[in-house]
């Protein structure tokens, strides 16, 4: 299975702690992957047909399972992302083969 997905782009992800005021602030931790990075998903369309407020502008599929948290950055081609969704994707015996995030 992982080799079915090729790993198009190299991203960095920035951990991020909350200062004194409650502003999230990269604390200088950063871990490079390999993945794939989509941007014309089905999850955009169907948020903007919704009329849903988030605006999905693509996925990240990662290989196995990260420590990853809605409040850190993705870099992606020198553009800041937040991640939206995180979910695992798992095989029949639950075993995880990627993790998905929508940005």
């Amino acid at each position: 299975m992982l080799g079915l997905m090729p790993l198009n782009n190299t991203i960095t992800v920035k951990r991020t702690v909350k200062d004194e005021w409650g502003i999230d602030a990269p604390n200088g931790v950063e871990k490079t992957y390999d993945v794939r990075v989509d941007y014309n998903i089905e999850e955009a369309t169907l948020s903007i047909v919704n009329g849903s407020e988030t605006v999905i502008s693509g996925a990240v599929l990662f290989v196995g399972s990260i420590d990853l948290l809605t409040t850190d950055l993705l870099v992606i081609d020198d553009v800041e992302y937040y991640p939206k969704t995180i979910k695992p994707v798992k095989d029949l015996g639950g075993f995880t083969l990627h993790t998905r995030v929508l940005f």
